[in-house]
């Protein structure tokens, strides 16, 4: 998993507002984060559909990403790239569809959120 995120990490095949500048380092942060990403879903999947419970560690996380300097944009993509990441392996077990992306992209919209209020 962590080799498949850190190949989607990429943050310039995304849709996104930064400069040059800000999407080398975002794509570096995210490359690094894959298992951030996975011990924030051990925290939050268990919690479902109450999201209050993971909520402090969300703002913290968000607070260590703003001392970091990673812009802010980058909370978006975690979900596209978790996405791209575990595709291709719920596609093989016949697991994946449009509303299983839907369902994750818009978990991930909410997870941004929170961590957005630790920014």
């Amino acid at each position: 998993f962590q080799q498949m995120y850190s190949l989607n990490a990429d943050a310039a095949q995304y849709p996104t507002p930064l400069s040059p500048e800000e999407l080398q380092k975002v794509s570096q942060a995210l490359k690094s984060s894959s298992r951030d990403c996975l011990g924030l879903l051990d925290q939050i999947v268990p919690a479902l559909p109450n999201l209050q419970a993971p909520a402090p560690a969300l703002r913290s996380y968000g607070t260590e990403q703003k001392e970091k300097e990673i812009p802010g944009d980058a909370l978006d993509l975690i979900g596209p790239v978790f996405c791209n990441t575990t595709r291709p392996f719920l596609l093989v077990q016949g697991r994946w569809s449009l509303d299983v992306e839907r369902a994750w992209l818009g978990l991930f919209k909410e997870i941004a959120d929170m961590m957005r209020e630790g920014y």
